[in-house]
């Protein structure tokens, strides 16, 4: 409901009988769909950023997209992710890595972590430093959808 007295209701009154009305009521949409039309375009820029800059936190080559099973280590700045054909082999490496920070994946079906849809099912969740683990998620998420 427009409230009355306002710029919008008035320029809505307007608009019904004359076409200095319309000119009121375009006047009054035009900011705001022109701020939305740069948000989306800020929008857009950002996610190509976080992008490049999600993939500058990889250390090392990317992992294989062939092979389901993934197991991303943070080693206290850089973020190392290894791809395996079975899950003995990302157990294994789960393993190895200790005691560092350790995620192990399968990708496939898309799963829900913290309200987040993943293309993955996380299957372990090893080491020290769990503030990590977020931003390793958004480092797989971006290696696991080029």
């Amino acid at each position: 409901m427009l409230e009355s007295g306002s710029l919008l209701a008035m320029g809505t009154s307007l608009a019904m009988t004359t076409e200095a009305g319309a000119l009121v009521l375009g006047s009054a949409l035009a900011p705001p769909v022109v701020a939305g039309v740069v948000v989306a375009g800020a929008a857009v820029g950002v996610g190509i950023a976080v992008h490049h800059t999600m993939r500058s936190l990889l250390d090392g080559e990317a992992p294989d997209l062939a092979q389901p099973y993934w197991v991303a280590v943070h080693n206290f700045g850089k973020v190392r992710v290894h791809s395996f054909a079975t899950r003995a082999e990302a157990d294994a490496a789960i393993v190895r890595h200790a005691p560092l920070r350790r995620i192990g994946i399968k990708l496939g079906a898309t799963t829900y972590v913290y309200g987040t849809p993943r293309p993955w099912r996380e299957f372990a969740h090893e080491g020290f430093n769990t503030l990590v683990d977020n931003g390793m998620r958004d480092l797989l998420q971006t290696l696991a959808t080029p």
